[in-house]
């Protein structure tokens, strides 16, 4: 009897700590937000002036990014509203100046790696659109009838060094030409700062070909 009294209380123990650790949870959340919300009805504001869309990462965003969210609301309250203004009209700015692909050879950069085996070798395809910034796809490529062809899109990303860059959320391919080539068709938000993002989805298309040269 007293054995089952006792896993009682303790059960009744173990689930008012994890009531007061959600309950807790959500009241910090709550402060979090009202400290944060005079910043977002000025990102509203700049919103509806610039015609963007503009937002704060969310908490699952901040999770993924290895972040939280006490480090965001330290990042802005530690500037008044009015640097705040100045610091997203920046950030537009820079992402306005780098909105733009150049699709030719100077923006592709193809890395081959170790063969798989006497026909078969992996490549990465890279799209640039910064010095560092790139989007890439690693495939399998095979040498047959006088050229390089397309076997498998074996993985895609995305590489950055600096803001603003694209995360990819879609991506699609299309072989072509007896697979000598490839259509793909990256879909991505825009990182402007580190917690600040572009809703706006970019779609972005580029075609590759197996047997670009290496660089």
């Amino acid at each position: 009897m007293n054995k089952k009294l006792t896993l009682i209380l303790l059960l009744v123990v173990v689930f008012v700590a994890l009531l007061h650790g959600k309950q807790s949870y959500v009241k910090a959340t709550s402060d979090y937000h009202q400290k944060l919300q005079p910043y977002v009805n000025v990102l509203n504001q700049l919103n509806e002036q610039l015609g963007t869309n503009y937002a704060f990462l969310t908490e699952e965003q901040l999770l993924s990014a290895n972040k939280d969210l006490d480090e965001m609301v330290s990042y802005y309250t530690a500037m008044d509203l009015s640097e705040f203004m100045t610091y997203i009209l920046n950030a537009h700015k820079s992402t306005t100046e780098n909105n733009n692909f150049m699709y030719n050879e100077a923006n592709r950069v193809i890395v081959s790696t170790s063969p798989i085996n006497l026909r078969a070798y992996t490549k990465e395809h890279r799209l640039y659109y910064s010095l560092y910034n790139y989007l890439f796809i690693s495939s399998t490529v095979f040498y047959a009838d006088g050229a390089e062809r397309y076997s498998s899109i074996n993985n895609y990303g995305y590489a950055w060094v600096n803001y603003p860059y694209y995360y990819i959320y879609d991506f699609s391919h299309q072989f072509k030409d007896g697979n000598t080539k490839v259509d793909c068709v990256f879909k991505c938000f825009k990182h402007l700062d580190e917690y600040l993002i572009d809703l706006v989805v970019y779609t972005i298309p580029v075609e590759f070909s197996a047997g670009d040269p290496s660089y």
